[in-house]
C-alpha cells in the first residue's frame, strides 16, 4: 500500500498527453446519484496503491481548486483496467465539464473528463385546498406554482374534465400564485384529476382530488315546542324556547363583526355580526332571537313563537 497525500489543488496540467481515464456514462445531471465505470487504455489498475473513494477527485475545467460538488461514495476495481465508482452530483453543482483525477500511486495520476448537465426543472402547480367535493359551487382554489411564471390575462387554468369542472374566475396574484373560482358538477366521479396552468407554450401541471358529494344536515333538539294553555288573545306574552342545533358534514362559522374598515372588530356596535345564521322558512311565526355559537358542530338558538300562533 502506498500512502497518497492530497492538496486542495488538482495536479499540474501540462501539455504532455495524460494517462487517459474514460467515463461511462460520460455525463450526469445536477442532483443525481449514479454509478459510473472508469476504464483505461494505459497503465492497468493492478499497479495502483488502493481504491479508497478519496483517490478519485474532480475539478471544474480550468479551475485551480478541487471541487466538492462531486463526491465519490464508493470506489472498487472490477477488472485490471476497469473501476466502478458511485458518485453524487450536488444540486448546485455548476453545469459544464469537470476534470477527473485518479491517484493510482505516487507517480501515476490518470485523468479523464465528466460532463455535468443542467437539470431542467419541470413547472408544477399545487392546489389549496387539495380536495374538492363533487357538487361544490363557486369554490375558490389557490394555485401555487414552482419553476413557472404566471402572467395576468395570459395564464389560464384548465381541468382534465372541463365538462365537469367549470372555471368561473381566474386571477394572477403573483408570478407564482393564482386564484381560481370553480363549480363542480355533482356527477363528477371521485378520483384524482389533472389540472394545468397554460402560459403561452409553458404548461405547469398538478392534481386535485375530487371527493364524493357530501350533504350537510342538522338535527334540532327538542323537535317540538309545547305551548302552555292560554287565552290566545293578542296581549298574551310570546313563548320563548332554546333549541340545540347539531350539524353533520358542516362547520358552523363563529360570529364576528365586520369591523371599522381598518381590520379592528367593533363589539360594541349594533351592527349585525357575521357568522352562522338560523332561519325557519316554513314557519314565519317562529322568530330567531339569538344564535349562540358553541362549536363548529353545535349552535344554541333562542326562538320566540308568536302568541297568536295556534
Amino acid at each position: 500500500m502506498v500512502a497518497l497525500v492530497f492538496s486542495g489543488c488538482p495536479p499540474q496540467r501540462s501539455s504532455d498527453p495524460p494517462s487517459a481515464l474514460y467515463f461511462s456514462p460520460t455525463s450526469a445531471l445536477q442532483g443525481s446519484w449514479l454509478s459510473v465505470t472508469l476504464t483505461t487504455q494505459g497503465p492497468t489498475f493492478a499497479r495502483c496503491g488502493g481504491f479508497e473513494p478519496e483517490f478519485l477527485r474532480f475539478a471544474q475545467s480550468q479551475s485551480e481548486e478541487l471541487s466538492n460538488k462531486i463526491s465519490v461514495k464508493e470506489l472498487k476495481k472490477s477488472a485490471d483496467n476497469s473501476l466502478v465508482a458511485s458518485i453524487a452530483i450536488a444540486d448546485d453543482a455548476p453545469a459544464g465539464g469537470y476534470d477527473a483525477f485518479f491517484y493510482c500511486d505516487v507517480g501515476t495520476v490518470l485523468s479523464g473528463r465528466l460532463l455535468v448537465r443542467q437539470r431542467r426543472l419541470e413547472p408544477t402547480i399545487s392546489l389549496l385546498p387539495s380536495t374538492i367535493a363533487a357538487g361544490a359551487m363557486r369554490t375558490k382554489l389557490r394555485i401555487l406554482g414552482a419553476h413557472v411564471d404566471f402572467v395576468q390575462k395570459k395564464s389560464h387554468v384548465a381541468f382534465e374534465r372541463p365538462d365537469k369542472v367549470t372555471v368561473l374566475e381566474e386571477k394572477v396574484v403573483s408570478p407564482s400564485q393564482m386564484e381560481v373560482v370553480v363549480s363542480v358538477s355533482d356527477s363528477t366521479p371521485a378520483r384524482s384529476m389533472e389540472v394545468a396552468v397554460i402560459t403561452g407554450q409553458q404548461v405547469a401541471r398538478g392534481k386535485i382530488d375530487v371527493v364524493s358529494l357530501v350533504v350537510p344536515t342538522v338535527t334540532v333538539s327538542p323537535t317540538w315546542i309545547e305551548r302552555p294553555a292560554q287565552s290566545g288573545n293578542a296581549g298574551d306574552e310570546a313563548l320563548r324556547a332554546t333549541l340545540t342545533i347539531k350539524g353533520k358534514n358542516i362547520a358552523f362559522a363563529p360570529p364576528e363583526h365586520k369591523g371599522d374598515g381598518d381590520g379592528d372588530p367593533m363589539p360594541d356596535t349594533d351592527e349585525e355580526p357575521l357568522g352562522a345564521k338560523v332561519e325557519f322558512p316554513d314557519n314565519s311565526s317562529l322568530k330567531v332571537v339569538q344564535v349562540v355559537y358553541v362549536s363548529p358542530l353545535e349552535l344554541e338558538v333562542e326562538v320566540e313563537l308568536d302568541s297568536m300562533t295556534p
